[in-house]
């Protein structure tokens, strides 16, 4: 074998020019030399110039250059809170190559790669933390939401793959309730009217009572207990009735409250007042 003295690689005896980098060899050794005894060489050995062109690292079967396994496939968090997962990488090309991670699906708004790409020498492989974080809102539902990665080469788009997880969103309840009007007046009875919205983000079951601490009135509510969607609002009128009928005088003012109660959320409590008319005008004595 006959060594090029510019790139170190081996070539057959006869040859006149490097098969690797095409410099012209020196002439071959006399025969003296060739049986000088040779040193063991502690250098890594050269490669020869049937070896310049790299194998590939990893078996790619499918051919898609890339390969991607997530960690955990299902996940649970609660809206404000975070939940994180794990995607490996290996680069199955031959060169070296930068991968984009991309969240898809519903929640991609809430989840975040970092590194959002990552670099890998061939056969190399590289970990990518996710994480989900859903806001503590109507827009993130309660229930199970699938979440799509894919994992993309920046040089060739072609090259790609694609892994799932699946989001348990908790439920929260929250509700807001407005009463109108604050104070009614009547001869016997006057009407309310109770607006609730549900800003939790999942159904609830809402109870709606009524009392007032003098027991002079009785109250009669349309809808006393409702099913409320995420993000949706109903209203429902309130009869306030006196128990006792007012013949003359000054008015009376009875002060009531009306409280809705609905699992998961804080009750809800509306001050409110019924002002009783007299039947008969004031200038009958």
């Amino acid at each position: 074998m006959r060594q090029c003295p510019t790139c170190g690689a081996d070539n057959d005896a006869d040859a006149r020019f490097c098969g690797v980098c095409g410099s012209q060899l020196p002439p071959a050794a006399r025969s003296i030399e060739a049986r000088q005894p040779t040193r063991a060489s502690t250098s890594p050995p050269r490669p020869r110039a049937s070896e310049s062109r790299p194998a590939t690292p990893v078996a790619d079967a499918a051919g898609r250059g890339v390969a991607a396994t997530l960690e955990p496939s299902t996940m649970r968090v609660e809206p404000g809170g975070a939940a994180k997962a794990h995607i490996r990488i290996v680069n199955l090309s031959r060169v070296v190559d930068e991968f984009r991670v991309e969240p898809l699906g519903d929640a991609a708004a809430w989840t975040q790669a970092e590194p959002a790409s990552i670099s890998l020498f061939p056969g190399a492989t590289g970990t990518v933390t996710l994480e989900v974080r859903p806001p503590r809102s109507v827009q993130a539902r309660a229930g199970t939401i699938a979440l799509a990665i894919r994992v993309r080469s920046v040089a060739d788009a072609s090259k790609e793959v694609y892994q799932q997880a699946l989001v348990n969103i908790g439920a929260f309840g929250a509700l807001t309730a407005g009463l109108v009007p604050r104070t009614s007046a009547g001869k016997r009875s006057a009407t309310h009217e109770l607006t609730i919205e549900n800003q939790g983000n999942s159904l609830v079951q809402v109870r709606i009572s009524a009392s007032d601490p003098d027991r002079k009135l009785d109250f009669s509510i349309a809808t006393p207990t409702l099913a409320l969607e995420a993000a949706q609002a109903r209203t429902v009128p309130i009869v306030v009735h006196a128990r006792q009928g007012l013949m003359r005088g000054a008015p009376v003012t009875s002060p009531f409250q009306v409280v809705v109660d609905a699992p998961g959320a804080d009750r809800i409590t509306a001050d409110a007042a019924f002002a009783q008319q007299p039947s008969l005008p004031s200038w009958i004595g």
